[in-house]
């Protein structure tokens, strides 16, 4: 019995073709196979990067708002 006989296999989520338990890409139609522990990784990754991005983009929108602000107090100083 050859080594790969011997592991344990599943069905690849895309093709439905057995592949071992441990692959992270199907041999068949080369789809990634993400595990539980990866997947539950990847949208924790992604809800922080949107959160990062809000926070940075109302940052800077908050930023430009007080730079126009201090902008026309001196053009009303300047033209008093």
């Amino acid at each position: 019995m050859s080594d790969e006989t011997k592991r344990e296999t599943k069905k690849c989520p895309h093709c439905a073709e057995e592949v071992l338990k441990e692959a992270s890409v199907c041999k068949h139609c080369h789809q990634p196979i993400l595990t539980e522990g990866k997947t539950k990784n990847a949208v924790v990754s992604l809800v922080l990067y949107v959160v990062m991005f809000f926070v940075l983009f109302y940052a800077f929108q908050a930023f430009t708002e007080h730079e126009a602000e201090k902008q026309m107090k001196k053009l009303e100083q300047m033209y008093k």
